[in-house]
């Protein structure tokens, strides 16, 4: 849902009637107080434009590929009868040096990859390998670790 722009200014209009009087008996200078409305105007349009902008993210249930689902086409399917084997989708990977590290990998980091990029979460990953899911999470900050080192 959008910024509600009229409402908003009229609660901020209201609110800042408010303020001007209160800040006058308290004997803030005119300027003080021009300063003050000009500062909470102009946080006024920046929290305008961040609500316009935001993306919410999706309830429990819901599509996770909100921006997928708005912009089809920027979404790409991979056909994976064109992989020589589970890992092929390594082949897929554009920048040469990541590529190079990842096919380098043992072949249960490669496994732990896959799974995740398949939609499996660090529990379930855990569990289709028979470890716990901490070992999971462990192999995970050293596998980024070492793809930010080869890179």
């Amino acid at each position: 849902m959008g910024f509600n722009y009229g409402k908003e200014k009229r609660i901020f209009e209201s609110r800042w009637k408010r303020l001007e009087i209160e800040y006058r008996a308290a004997g803030f200078h005119e300027e003080g107080i021009t300063e003050m409305r000009e500062y909470d105007w102009d946080e006024f349009k920046r929290r305008r434009i961040d609500e316009n902008r935001e993306q919410t993210l999706p309830e429990e249930g819901e599509s996770s590929e909100v921006l997928l689902d708005k912009f089809p086409a920027l979404s790409y399917e991979l056909d994976e009868s064109e992989f020589a084997d589970r890992f092929g989708w390594i082949e897929t990977i554009g920048n040469e040096a990541m590529a190079k590290v990842l096919v380098s990998l043992p072949h249960r980091d490669k496994e732990v990859l896959t799974l995740l990029l398949e939609g499996y979460t660090q529990a379930e990953t855990a569990d289709f390998l028979a470890c716990s899911q901490v070992a999971i999470s462990k192999r995970i900050a050293r596998l980024r670790n070492l793809l930010a080192k080869g890179l």
